[in-house]
């Protein structure tokens, strides 16, 4: 939540719990990326087969909160009020039960890591993803939390300028939310000479109803694509230099200030992603 102007947030509503089971609440700081959060939460368990509920807050620590919530194990009333510095409140609903399917609490070390690891993962940048080799950028970095099922990509740009021939590898390492252990994607990367390679074609890269041309261009790349589209242009490690939006269907990048060498262009419309390989001399 981006609080702006906003002082206070709660939830309400029905646990189901009709009197039964205890309340708890837990307060503590976790630090990520060398900024501390203060992690506030209200714990309802059972000793019966419900899952457990809990509410965990986070966010950057005020100079003064507020914490209310219901006595009743039935009312799921937790209200947090904060003062005006605090810009984001981060609100995460945990709910456990063993494979026998009772109820049991959750601890102060899982409700921290919890909290430790969500915040590891939608602060992450480019610079906390990991130290990535010399030749190898992820393009267009995106944080956040993926929900089951689904899936986003992940540009690799690979470079391999002032590498000498040879074979080169790295394990890129992900790590899921409520799973142990670590995925290993491994990428292999041979170069077998240092020969500089030229791009041919030079007429229009035609990627259905988007076209780029000249390929290579000097001064002047000329983009065709359905009004309203995103123009992104990246250099060759991955860093965004310019974007747009296309106002018409026909548009232009001005090159003049960039020196040789490859780009890459990125046009997004409403229903596609085109990526282009630029040579620029």
């Amino acid at each position: 939540a981006e609080t702006d102007s906003v002082t206070r947030f709660y939830v309400n509503g029905d646990t189901g719990a009709d009197g039964d089971g205890m309340i708890d609440t837990l307060r503590g700081n976790i630090s990520v990326n060398n900024q501390d959060y203060l992690v506030v939460t209200k714990m309802l368990s059972e000793e019966e087969e419900d899952p457990t509920i809990n509410h965990i807050f986070i966010m950057e620590t005020p100079d003064s909160l507020t914490h209310l919530i219901s006595n009743d194990t039935n009312d799921d009333y937790d209200e947090i009020r904060f003062g005006e510095e605090v810009e984001r409140l981060h609100y995460i609903l945990a709910a456990a039960r063993d494979t026998a399917a009772n109820s049991f609490a959750l601890d102060s070390t899982t409700i921290f890591g919890i909290a430790q690891k969500y915040m590891e993962v939608v602060t992450a940048t480019s610079t906390t993803i990991g130290s990535l080799p010399q030749w190898l950028t992820i393009a267009d970095t995106t944080a956040g939390i993926l929900s089951d099922s689904s899936s986003v990509d992940l540009q690799l740009v690979v470079n391999t300028e002032g590498l000498e021939a040879g074979d080169y590898h790295y394990d890129l390492v992900f790590s899921s939310l409520g799973e142990e252990g670590l995925k290993t994607v491994r990428i292999d990367l041979t170069v077998n000479d240092t020969t500089t390679i030229g791009i041919e074609d030079p007429i229009a890269e035609n990627t259905g109803d988007v076209k780029l041309y000249p390929n290579p261009a000097k001064e002047t790349l000329f983009i065709e694509a359905e009004e309203g589209a995103v123009i992104y242009l990246f250099d060759c490690t991955g860093r965004m230099l310019q974007s747009s939006i296309l106002q018409e269907p026909k548009g232009a990048i001005q090159l003049k200030e960039f020196s040789s060498g490859i780009y890459f262009v990125r046009v997004k419309t409403a229903d596609k992603t085109v990526t282009k390989k630029v040579l620029v001399h």
